[in-house]
């Protein structure tokens, strides 16, 4: 009897353990995101080998199986194996699915499964600060200097900021989902912060994550992040009178245009090119293209990953126009030209049922603030990748699925306000 009293405590500790390695390599993740691929890789590579162990020893599949996108997800993964089948290049697509589509999902179950304290929440928050200075510093240097300290990135076309990203449009949608983060703490007072002097970092970050993003230039950028903002406007301020929710939005309006007449003639002129240019125009050849290819592989698509050795095939000016890149520039495009329309349905039934379920909870959810939080990254985050190509980036693409595992989890990790009420 001691002997299996022994056994179960040191498999426990065991268990313990694979938890631990499991948390504390999501957070070295989540700060070396925005400019190590390497650690994003090292970091994710060992947290699912603690968390797949952990589940392995423990027997405990249950929770995965009755998680709300179990089956969304399933269905996912489906249309991306089939689409390996009937590839124009399956090994191609094989490796992707491996190393891209089924380590997001993974990744996705991990954070659920991993986040289930109010003080890890808190910890994230401060890990998000933390890079976030970290980014914006390295941004702001870059501008000034020419390069920036953490990658030696140069200024991208001589004019926007990129910082660690390779692009200023990545730099962009990074920031879209982290505001959002820095904006409820601000607005969540003592329960989040505890110090006067905290609150004065959180606006300073918030400060100068705004600076960075408009130096980016990333117009798709500026409508998710709006929209992203509204979103938690409307969450946390729903009871207000409809005429004092136009007066906001009035005084933000006029806020963006005096801020535009007080800005370098660089950014006059982004903005000019915003109101009177076809903001689309810089997509069409790139957007026809990949409508010709969904054309000719409507149901399954041409093959995971192999939407870039299409390019070439389909690609009329490819010769004579060298800039229109080898990308869709909207991920829901490349997607449908990948793993077929159905696949791209398969993705959408993931996002839909995602928002009907958080926002269903988010009235009712003891951390409703942080949960309006992910949601309103992840909406500006989704409305960039209508215009650029976040889901096919390494960074990016664990980032969204990193936010959205945090998402379920925060729903997850208290009963809620009523369930709470009546115990």
């Amino acid at each position: 009897m001691t002997e299996k009293v022994l056994v179960t405590t040191q498999k426990q500790r065991f268990v313990l353990l694979l938890e631990k390695i499991s948390e504390y390599s999501l957070y070295v993740l989540l700060f070396c995101l925005p400019f190590s691929k390497a650690m994003i890789e090292i970091c994710l590579i060992t947290a699912m080998i603690a968390w797949i162990l952990k589940k392995v020893i423990s027997c405990s599949y249950r929770d995965i199986t009755s998680d709300i996108l179990f089956y969304p997800l399933l269905f996912y993964v489906a249309c991306n194996i089939f689409s390996v089948i009937i590839s124009v290049d399956p090994a191609l697509s094989l490796y992707a699915l491996v190393s891209k589509t089924l380590e997001y999902v993974v990744l996705y179950f991990l954070v659920v499964d991993t986040i289930k304290q109010e003080k890890q929440l808190k910890r994230l928050l401060l890990i998000i600060g933390a890079a976030v200075f970290l980014v914006t510093i390295d941004g702001i240097v870059q501008y000034i200097t020419g390069n920036d300290f953490l990658r030696s990135y140069s200024v991208y076309d001589d004019v926007k900021m990129r910082a660690c990203f390779t692009n200023p449009n990545n730099l962009a949608g990074w920031l879209i989902v982290m505001i959002p983060f820095l904006v409820i703490s601000l607005i969540a007072g003592k329960e989040l912060i505890y110090f006067q002097f905290q609150k004065y970092c959180v606006v300073l970050l918030l400060a100068l994550s705004f600076i960075c993003l408009l130096y980016s230039y990333s117009r798709s950028a500026f409508l998710g992040v709006v929209c992203g903002i509204v979103f938690i406007w409307h969450s946390i301020m729903r009871t207000m009178p409809m005429w004092q929710h136009i007066l906001v939005y009035c005084l933000v309006l006029l806020i963006f245009i005096g801020v535009l007449f007080v800005a370098p003639q660089t950014i006059k002129d982004k903005a000019h090119s915003i109101i009177g240019q076809n903001i689309f125009i810089n997509r069409t050849f790139v957007w026809k293209r990949a409508l010709q290819i969904i054309r000719d592989f409507y149901y399954v698509g041409c093959g995971l990953n192999t939407y870039s050795m299409m390019t070439r095939k389909y690609d009329v000016f490819y010769r004579e126009n060298y800039n229109i890149g080898v990308y869709a520039h909207n991920c829901y495009l490349q997607m449908a030209a990948e793993i077929g329309v159905i696949g791209l349905i398969s993705f959408l039934i993931i996002i839909f049922r995602f928002f009907w379920y958080a926002c269903l909870k988010i009235k009712q959810n003891k951390n409703a603030l942080f949960l309006t939080g992910t949601i309103g990254g992840l909406i500006g985050y989704l409305i960039q990748s209508f215009f650029d190509t976040h889901l096919y980036s390494l960074q990016l693409a664990t980032l969204f699925w990193f936010i959205m595992g945090l998402a379920v989890a925060c729903i997850q990790i208290a009963p809620s306000k009523q369930t709470a009420t009546v115990e």
